[in-house]
């Protein structure tokens, strides 16, 4: 009689109740997905031997033109816009110095034209690289690179500069500034100065919350977050992530013997930049091998913001090249 009681006390669950109970096992189970990948993100170790070594090619000037002209047929071919090719400045021979000037992101060898024109006037050979899938006709993409594509780039540049000038060196802007600093530290046979222009090692707090920074590296730097487009700029979130990769990869102790300069130049008006790590990673190169270091604020009244290389409709660099280029061979000069 007991039993039959229990039962007849029981209700029966509704349908409801069974909907509500199924909502919350597959609520659970996605917030226990979730937090393993968030464990995931976490504990996933950015730092990858690929983007630890780098393959040498010695070049005569002859190869290394005859490379940039190959390059620049297989970029036409490929639908790279016209503005965006590689482009190398020569004396029509091997000059003393040479110069590689990498891009930022987002941006293709266009932003570098100026500049590069006006170092080629100062007698040097110039390589303005085009790095993989930017300058498309699509510009998201440059979200297709890998850090391991950057790298093996930075240092085929190398090879290139090398075959155009005795003494070589390397520049960028954001994150070109890291392939720059990044080729500084894993082409030490070949590398000799580093100016390093509003350098993106990191973002901003202001842009991106430190907690996000590692999401950004790691789920999106690997691929294993769709790739999303920052607004109003379009930078690809994928391309980001991979300039935080080969940060993670740069060395504790980063010995180069024939460098002779290390700089930076980080204007007061950026605010996209971990501007503390843009001071501190070429301190560390230059302390390593015992150089100066004095990074360079040009003046807040001039209103620069982030991209202070390129001139075409570039409110970042307030009509200031007149004055930037000077300091910014001044510096790079600097023994």
């Amino acid at each position: 009689m007991l039993m039959h009681y229990n039962r007849a006390m029981t209700k029966p669950k509704t349908k409801l109740q069974k909907i509500i109970k199924v909502l919350l096992i597959i609520a659970g189970i996605i917030a226990g997905l979730a937090l393993l990948l968030i464990g995931f993100i976490y504990l996933w170790p950015l730092q990858t031997k690929s983007l630890q070594t780098a393959q040498a090619q010695t070049l005569s000037f002859e190869q290394a033109t005859a490379k940039v002209n190959s390059l620049r047929e297989q970029e036409k071919a490929s639908g790279v816009r016209p503005e965006c090719l590689t482009t190398a400045y020569t004396q029509n021979s091997k000059a003393a110095k040479s110069i590689v000037m990498f891009h930022g992101t987002g941006a293709c060898p266009q932003q570098f034209d100026a500049l590069g024109r006006y170092f080629f006037d100062q007698g040097y050979n110039v390589l303005v690289a085009r790095s993989p899938y930017y300058g498309m006709a699509d510009n998201k993409d440059h979200g297709k690179a890998t850090a391991q594509d950057l790298t093996a780039f930075a240092s085929q540049s190398v090879d290139i500069a090398a075959g155009l000038g005795e003494e070589v060196g390397v520049t960028g802007l954001s994150g070109g500034a890291a392939l720059a600093t990044w080729a500084s530290e894993y082409r030490a046979d070949q590398v000799e100065r580093l100016l390093a222009i509003s350098p993106f090692y990191s973002p901003s707090t202001t842009e991106v919350p430190a907690w996000q920074h590692r999401i950004l590296a790691v789920g999106f730097g690997y691929g294993i977050i769709p790739d999303q487009f920052s607004e109003p700029w379009g930078l690809s979130y994928h391309a980001l992530g991979q300039y935080l990769r080969i940060t993670a990869n740069l060395k504790d102790q980063p010995v180069n013997k024939s460098l002779k300069s290390v700089d930076s130049v980080i204007s007061y008006g950026d605010t996209a930049i971990d501007r503390q790590l843009a001071e501190s990673i070429p301190a560390k190169i230059a302390s390593t091998n015992q150089l100066s270091y004095y990074p360079s604020y040009p003046p807040a009244e001039w209103n620069l913001g982030h991209d202070i290389v390129g001139t075409v409709n570039n409110k970042d660099i307030n009509g200031r090249q007149n004055d930037l280029y000077p300091l910014y061979l001044q510096l790079y000069e600097n023994n």
